[in-house]
């Protein structure tokens, strides 16, 4: 099977049977279903430059970094945990209004990826190992450890 010129390979090494089956069952899934029901967030008239969120246009580009770094380190300028909220929130609902989400192309693509970065966890970790994801925007790493057995 071949997605968007990726060549697809079913092993189970260092994964059970089951959290095996069911990645894979949720990723055809994926691909072949409806329209995500994300996509009612589609904006048409939303235009990026224009409409972007105040916080988003102090942090975008070379704006809105600490003057100096921390070591190797460079930190944004926040005000404060809220104004950090705020940025993040908006870069996914900029997305959302954009695109009404992602395509299953695109989540179907994203699922490989964490399948093939996250497959052999189990060689290295116990499946009742936490695994903390920051920045999980839409939650597909989530979804794809879950299926492998572990708690996120």
């Amino acid at each position: 099977m071949n997605l968007e010129g990726r060549s697809i390979y079913f092993r189970a090494a260092g994964t059970d049977l089951i959290g095996y089956l069911k990645f894979w069952l949720k990723t055809i899934f994926y691909f072949f279903s409806p329209s995500r029901p994300l996509s009612q967030f589609r904006d048409p008239n939303y235009i990026h430059a224009q409409d972007k969120h105040l916080i988003r246009k102090k942090h975008h580009g070379k704006s809105g970094w600490k003057k100096q770094n921390q070591g190797d380190f460079q930190y944004r300028d926040y005000m404060d945990y809220k104004e950090y909220l705020t940025h993040q929130k908006q870069k996914f609902n900029e997305i959302l209004k954009m695109k009404g989400g992602f395509s299953n192309r695109y989540i179907t693509s994203k699922r490989l990826d964490f399948y093939r970065r996250f497959h052999e966890l189990s060689k290295y970790l116990p499946k009742s190992a936490h695994i903390l994801c920051a920045g999980a925007r839409q939650g597909t790493e989530v979804e794809v450890l879950r299926n492998l057995g572990f708690s996120c």
